[in-house]
Order: structure tokens, then sequence, then C-alpha cells
């Protein structure tokens, strides 16, 4: 290898280390804002929420329905030898408490699908976030993996033309060229894995079109500060709660079924004949007619089926309530353990700002320097380069995790409630 092409080939490894941009692989480049609001905009799941309030509005307004008019025709001999013909109009009526009940039990399950749907909203915009995150995160591997490629095939062909002039071993010799198909092979794996993520953001954004994340992995803006949310926020918690709710009016609106339905009712109907009206017979023809009106009630025969629904009813809300203890410690230890996550993400991120990728950029420098000078040797100098590639996929990983750290705190805190 000759002086002007090491450099060059070790200056843009280097380059590419501090975040030069890969290729593009797609046929689109997205900012995460753009990637986000087309998430909002066309998401399947999301849409389903929506159209799931739609439903559950359409439905409260079920709560007042009272049932169908009956309406029954009488015609014949019922009062006399004449044929006379009766009208007769009954409702059904449940009582005012239970339409109550019911309606309560409508706005709440309205409510419930609104938590849904923020529940579904939020939990998009943090796998979007997420996922446009990790393609970021690949394209710089690509980018790493693709500069390391250049100056491992750079070095090989080196050792090959030094080995033909009897300046390098055998070993050399094929330890180069080994090294070199690892890296192309890394490579391919990083392009796969590129690919493999567009194919996840697509979905989020429901089109086949391949997206290139427009922009650089860097770390999240985010403070200490910011860790202390309640647990209380949390969408899903939210949700389960209401739950609870749902489930206590759905067991009291059981209950008021148990109760008697009024029954209403109106008749008109002629009675042909003579009628005594103050004293003397009146004759009546069917021109005539005779009304007046019913009221009674509708009790069951049999309360059992009905009191078994009120008492299941009851025992699905205790369910609930369990349910809902049990999510809310599950929710408060994932909480926790975001909370070391980031932690753990900070320092290692401070390890490698701090120290690591200084020391990484002088080994990068002096390994080369010493290697062309012959004072290190091919094998010392691979290993050195491996050591400078493995600390900058690190701290890229670092910030990785940091920021995924991040975004668990922000679903589980209810960050994005609003956004």
């Amino acid at each position: 290898m000759n002086k002007i092409s090491f450099y060059r080939h070790s200056f843009c490894f280097l380059l590419c280390l501090v975040g030069i941009a890969p290729e593009l692989f797609g046929q689109k480049a997205m900012s995460l804002e753009e990637v986000l609001k087309t998430a909002i905009e066309k998401n399947p799941a999301l849409k389903i929420a929506d159209l799931k309030i739609e439903e559950s509005v359409q439905l409260r307004r079920t709560a007042t329905e009272t049932g169908k008019l009956s309406a029954m025709w009488l015609s014949g001999q019922y009062n006399s030898l004449n044929t006379d013909n009766n009208l007769t109009l009954t409702q059904t009526l449940p009582l005012p408490t239970t339409m109550a009940a019911q309606s309560k039990l409508g706005k709440a399950v309205v409510d419930g699908d609104k938590l849904n749907q923020s529940l579904v909203r939020q939990q998009l915009l943090v796998d979007v976030t997420d996922a446009f995150d990790q393609l970021l995160f690949f394209q710089k591997a690509y980018a790493l993996r693709r500069t390391q490629d250049s100056l491992y095939k750079e070095v090989a062909k080196a050792v090959d033309r030094r080995f033909a002039t009897g300046e390098a071993t055998q070993l050399e010799k094929i330890t180069a060229e080994t090294k070199s198909l690892e890296i192309s092979h890394l490579l391919l794996q990083s392009e796969s894995d590129i690919k493999i993520q567009q194919a996840r953001l697509g979905a989020f954004l429901k089109t086949n079109e391949l997206i290139v994340a427009n922009g650089v992995l860097q770390k999240m803006n985010w403070s200490e500060g910011e860790l202390a949310p309640e647990i209380s926020n949390n969408p899903y918690l939210k949700w389960s709660l209401q739950q609870i709710q749902i489930g206590n009016l759905q067991t009291k609106v059981e209950r008021n079924l148990l109760m008697p339905d009024v029954t209403v009712g109106y008749f008109n109907q002629s009675l042909i004949g003579f009628q005594r009206v103050n004293g003397q017979e009146v004759f009546y023809d069917r021109d005539k007619k005779f009304s007046g009106f019913q009221l009674g009630l509708a009790v069951p025969l049999w309360f059992g089926p009905q009191l078994a629904r009120s008492k299941a009813a009851s025992f699905r809300t205790k369910q609930l309530e369990f349910k809902a203890e049990d999510d809310l410690l599950s929710l408060s230890r994932d909480l926790e353990q975001a909370k070391e996550e980031f932690q753990k993400a900070s320092r290692a991120i401070s390890f490698y700002e701090n120290s690591a990728n200084r020391q990484a950029d002088m080994l990068a420098r002096q390994s080369g320097v010493a290697y062309k000078s012959g004072e290190l040797s091919l094998m010392n100098y691979l290993e050195n380069l491996r050591s400078v590639s493995e600390i900058r996929f690190g701290y890229q990983l670092a910030i990785r995790q940091y920021n995924q750290s991040i975004l668990k705190i922000q679903y589980l805190t209810g960050y994005y409630e609003n956004r």
C-alpha cells in the first residue's frame, strides 16, 4: 500500500466513524417528523381505533331503546252477535333508572374507546420513532462497514504485492484476505439489516416503498430531571382502570334489568248494540268508538338467568380490578428498569465520549504510522483496527440503547399523549 492511498483510506475511515451517511438504499428519504405524520395519517391500527370510537358513540344512542310498539287489530263477535272491531296499542318501557344506567355505561364505553385510541396512537408514535432510530443505527453501521471494507481490501492488496516480492509471509497474506472477506460478509449483513428495518418501518406507514432515514443517529434530548413523571399517566394503565368503571356500570345495568318493565297501552273499539245511557236504551253502531288506556308491569317469572348475569358481571369486574393492580405493579417495575437502563446507557456514552473515542482515534492514527514504518506487524495492525471498530460500534450501540431507554420511559409516563 502506498503512503497516499493508505492515508486516504485512513482519513475516510475516521470520517465515517464520526457520522458520514450511507448511500440511499430506498426510493424515498424521510425525516422523523415526516415519518410520524405519515404514520398517523395512514396506519390502519389507528384508523381502526378511530372507527371504534364512532361505533361506540352510535351504540350509546341505544341506551334509550324501548322496544317495538305492539299494534293488535281484533275483529269479530267478541261482545255480541255483531261483528265489532278493536285496535289495541301497547308499549313496554324499561324503568328510567335502567335507561339511566345504560346511558352511563354507553358513555363509559365511549371514554374507554377514546383511551384505547390514545393508547394505540402513543404506541404507534413510540414504535415508529424506535423503528426510525433503529434504521439510523443500521445505516450508520453500514457506513462503518463500508469504510472498513475498503480499507481491508486495500490492506489485502498491499500485502499481496508484498508477498509477491517476498516482503510478506503467506500467513500474513492469508490473514489479510480472511479479514477482508470477513468484513465483506458483515457489509452484506448490514445491507440486509437495513432492508429488513425498512420493511418494518414501511409496515407502520402502510407502504411498500423503501424508506431511507434522513438524519444522523444521535442522542435524544432528555434530562434526568424528566425521569420523575408518575406511572399514572401511562396510557395502558388509564385504559385498564377505565375497564373497571365499565365493569361496575355493566353490573349496575344487569341488576337494573331484574326490575319489572312498565307496560302502557291504548285501545279503540266498537261495541255495536244497545247501551243504557241516563236510564234510556241507546243503540250504537260501528261508527261509534269506545277507547281507554292500559297500565301494567312486565315481571319475569324466573329471576335465575338474569340474576346469574348480574353475578357474572360482578365477577368480571373483580377480575378487572385484579388485572389493574397487576398492570400497575408490572408497569412500575418496567419504569424502574427503564430508568436503570437509561443510567447504564448514559454511563456508557460518557465512557466513550470522555475517553474511548479519543483513544480509538489515537490508536487508528498511530497504528497506521507504526505499520507503515515497519514498527507494527500486520497481525497487530489488523488487531488494532478491529479494536477501533469495536469502540466505534460500541459507541453507536450505546447511543441506540440510550434512545431505546428514553422511548420506553416516554411511553410508560404518557409523554406522547398530547403530541
